[in-house]
């Protein structure tokens, strides 16, 4: 294959899609239009189980997910992914308990992890760095 045609087939990070898993609406809101602004497609979930349907069914390149959720936390989340969506990229996120529960996600495969309340330059720079990464 010509060097050339694998490198304009690359998916850009700029038009990854990226699935935003969290049961807050408002933190759902926000990311939609700061990732949207940012040139990334962005599809939104309030819980892990509706987050697990849409991974079923559609084509992401990016989960970010809060870990304390209702229906299928965060932690559920990343074991599941671990059996059935190997490559996906993870960022997960929490602010509860003071972000304790952030290094069990690293120990679950998560790519990143973001501290609550999110800090949107350190949520930008986040992404793409795990977006980048082979």
């Amino acid at each position: 294959m010509d060097p050339k045609n694998i490198a304009s087939s690359a998916r850009q990070p700029e038009s990854a899609t990226i699935l935003v898993v969290d049961d807050e609406r408002d933190i759902r809101d926000l990311l939609k239009r700061f990732l949207g602004e940012a040139g990334y497609r962005v599809l939104e979930s309030p819980n892990g189980r509706d987050a697990l349907n849409q991974l079923r069914n559609t084509r992401v390149d990016l989960l970010i997910s809060d870990i304390v959720m209702p229906e299928a936390d965060g932690l559920e989340i990343l074991q599941s992914l671990r059996n059935n969506f190997a490559g996906l990229k993870v960022i997960a996120m929490s602010g509860a308990f003071d972000g304790r529960f952030l290094r069990a996600a690293e120990l679950l495969g998560a790519h990143a992890t973001l501290l609550k309340p999110l800090s949107l330059s350190l949520v930008k720079e986040t992404v793409a760095r795990v977006l980048a990464a082979s």
